[in-house]
């Protein structure tokens, strides 16, 4: 038994067709990012559920012209069976095998977790490099352009209650989704709070730490709150006492952590920007958090950043060294070694 996924959006059908059933897909919506060659980066949980297919290779295409979808082979075969196998003058089949075929391409994730769009398809969409958005669903996985994605939420969103109370009626059962109603209607308030949140990694183990010195391009796929507590998660195993700020903090101050003994007493200002690799940290960052350090009036500030500082960054951080720290993408690679090797 397969499953053949209506391009409509419609049910989904069961087909008997005598090929394996593919492994359901996580739900829910992932960030990602596309890469200047239009390398899809995979999040680790979408990754590790396309490697399991297995064929292997997947077919990456559109129906819409909107988004694009990623099938495991063997379903996108059976899509075109069923498709084949209408009636021969049924030109709206024809029509959307023809442009299914012109848009897509078969791919296969590679080592790294990426997954080439074709270019045709990004022209189509209009998807640049940048980040896009991934909703897992049962047999595909559908990817968003990020202003398709929000203009997709705002309307999802819009009158929900009452799409509730309509999808009540008429399965004849009261209150049948009061967890819906809940979610969507009493949690609208934290709707900032709520995009930050990533279903992969819910709190720092150790086991996740290992995962990401073993694959430290996953820094890139955490929202910026996440970062903060990856950073301070190391720095408290190095001996510090940490704070994460509050989100509506005053800028150049993410993190405090403080060291503090009968001997000493220190107090470093952390700042951490999680960038794309391609972005770097300028030098006004390093000023900002210095000025922040001397109206605070401490020790040491250090910034900590997944991609790299520029050339005047650096110049300007060797003006005031012995007060501050730049920590780039090889210095976190260092740092989350550690975790391979025990603790030093």
């Amino acid at each position: 038994m397969t499953r053949y996924i209506n391009p409509g959006g419609g049910d989904q059908q069961d087909v008997p067709r005598g090929l394996s059933v593919q492994p359901e897909l996580p739900p829910g919506v992932f960030q990602a990012r596309v890469d200047d060659k239009g390398r899809l980066k995979l999040p680790a949980l979408l990754r590790e559920a396309l490697a399991g297919d297995p064929g292997g290779s997947h077919f990456i295409t559109s129906f819409d012209l909107t988004t694009a979808r990623i099938y495991p082979l063997a379903v996108w075969r059976e899509n075109v069976r069923i498709l084949e196998g209408l009636h021969s003058d049924h030109q709206a089949a024809q029509d959307l095998l023809f442009s299914a075929n012109y848009l897509g391409c078969l791919t296969e994730v590679d080592s790294q977790g990426r997954i080439l769009l074709p270019a045709e398809l990004r022209r189509s969409l209009a998807i640049v490099s940048g980040p896009v958005r991934l909703m897992g669903h049962r047999d595909f996985v559908e990817v968003f352009p990020e202003a398709v994605y929000e203009a997709r939420l705002e309307a999802a969103k819009s009158g929900l209650e009452e799409k509730v109370a309509l999808l009540e009626r008429e399965l004849g059962q009261e209150e049948l989704l009061p967890e819906l109603r809940l979610l969507y209607i009493e949690a609208k308030p934290l709707e900032a709070e709520v995009h930050e949140v990533r279903p992969v990694i819910v709190d720092f183990t150790d086991e996740v730490l290992r995962w990401l010195a073993r694959h430290p391009d996953d820094l890139h796929d955490l929202s910026p709150r996440k970062f903060e507590e990856l950073v301070a998660r190391i720095l408290k195993d190095s001996g510090f006492s940490v704070e994460l700020t509050q989100l509506t903090r005053d800028r150049g101050m993410d993190i405090l952590a403080h060291i503090k003994n009968r001997i000493l007493s220190i107090l470093v200002l952390v700042e951490c920007k999680r960038y794309a690799p391609e972005r770097p940290v300028g030098v006004g960052v390093v000023r900002e958090v210095y000025g922040v350090q001397k109206m605070h009036y401490a020790n040491k500030s250090l910034i900590v950043t997944t991609s790299h500082f520029t050339k005047p960054a650096i110049e300007e951080h060797r003006r005031i060294e012995s007060e501050t720290e730049l920590k780039d993408y090889e210095d976190l690679k260092l740092w989350l070694g550690r975790y391979l090797v025990g603790r030093s």
